[in-house]
């Protein structure tokens, strides 16, 4: 028995050959191999990521992404030029500090959602995915480490 698909279709014209003494047995091996080869049902986590990479794509979350990196950009300037100290006020030095780390999880945040929408050859091939990578990860590091320093890289 032989099933021959259509020139047009996307199996461009190929043959399937099933051998087989009676027609139940013939049914059944076909059966198997529409199993085999039908589409499966997306999964959760499929769902999951097409979302993540629709939002993360989005204009308004690209726009948003920008203005937090505008933000950031300014507060380390008001930061620089104020140059908050323990002798000047703590209070300042604990309000750059608590912008700082605001700013750290929100790109660490970003980086996540991104990773996760792209997986991983996506995400490897993009070279400004690489850059982002080692400016969050650098801001993590110094926010878990003494000293910090790295703002100006962020």
């Amino acid at each position: 028995f032989a099933v021959h698909t259509k020139e047009d279709s996307h199996k461009l014209g190929m043959v399937y050959h099933f051998r087989s003494p009676d027609a139940e047995e013939w049914v059944d091996a076909i059966m198997k191999r529409v199993e085999e080869v039908a589409p499966k049902k997306p999964t959760l986590l499929w769902h999951a990521r097409r979302h993540a990479k629709v939002v993360f794509e989005s204009q308004p979350f690209q726009i948003g992404m920008a203005v937090m990196i505008f933000g950031n950009f300014v507060a380390n300037a008001i930061e620089a030029q104020l140059v908050p100290t323990e002798e000047t006020g703590m209070e300042t030095l604990k309000l750059f500090g608590d912008i700082d780390a605001a700013f750290t999880w929100i790109f660490a945040a970003e980086l996540c959602v991104n990773l996760f929408a792209n997986l991983f050859l996506p995400f490897i091939r993009d070279p400004w995915n690489w850059f982002d990578s080692v400016v969050v990860i650098s801001s993590v590091v110094a926010f878990f480490s003494e000293g910090g320093g790295i703002t100006v890289l962020r």
